[in-house]
């Protein structure tokens, strides 16, 4: 039995019970043409062993593609004020109609489409009297949140990301961006109403629970506030 080195720039495979052929790899018990799948290092100084499937195709048990390493960078960074970063979305304040209309467009989907909220209730007639934070990605408005000013109370809501741009930091983003409108306007706090499984997100940016659970549109909710 012969095992080839495996290097750490993944070139050569490491793969037991297989001869060295010119026009290829065999198995040595069956004799049959083997496929070996190259595969990257996943952690620093190891590599797995790649695969093989014997007659071209996989092998029962053979392992799936490597995932993602936890140690990569993210895919881009988020920046206010319309600056661009490695391709991610611009977070900005509303400026436009146009920009308005979609951000209302979003809302729809978001909580009417997907979560069943009556459109009279998403649509309250507060959109008017505040700001709006939109997330851009080539042209698209593809997350929102509207910030709603009275006194020295500012109301954070109406956070909406579209679904394959969640999970990726836009809606910290965003957040970020509109407690900073809050501070400029004077506010003393912020307040949101959050669903209860979103509190994680708001909490990333200073919020604490501060309420027992209620229901609004039919969907679980806790208030939650941030000190200015």
């Amino acid at each position: 039995m012969r095992c080839l080195p495996v290097l750490r720039d993944g070139r050569t495979f490491g793969v037991h019970g297989l001869r060295t052929f010119p026009n290829g790899f065999r198995d040595l018990a069956t004799g049959l043409p083997v496929v070996v799948v190259q595969q990257r290092c996943h952690a620093r100084g190891a590599c797995r062993l790649p695969q093989p499937s014997v007659g071209g195709g996989r092998r029962r048990g053979a392992c799936a593609a490597p995932r993602r390493p936890s140690f990569a960078p993210p895919r881009g960074r988020f920046c206010h004020r319309g600056a661009v970063s490695d391709g991610a979305p611009r977070i900005v304040w509303v400026t436009g109609q146009e920009q308005y209309r979609a951000a209302l467009a979003l809302r729809e989907q978001v909580f009417c489409g997907e979560q069943g909220v009556p459109p009279d209730e998403e649509m309250d007639g507060l959109d008017e009297q505040a700001r709006h934070v939109v997330a851009i990605d080539d042209g698209r408005v593809v997350g929102t949140l509207r910030l709603l000013v009275r006194g020295e109370v500012a109301k954070i809501g109406r956070v909406a990301v579209e679904p394959r741009w969640r999970r990726r930091g836009i809606g910290q983003a965003m957040m970020d961006l509109g407690v900073q409108g809050a501070r400029e306007a004077g506010c003393a706090r912020a307040i949101l109403a959050s669903q209860t499984y979103a509190t994680e997100l708001y909490e990333k940016a200073g919020f604490i629970v501060d309420s027992d659970v209620f229901y609004e549109a039919g969907l679980p909710h806790v208030w939650m506030v941030l000190a200015l």
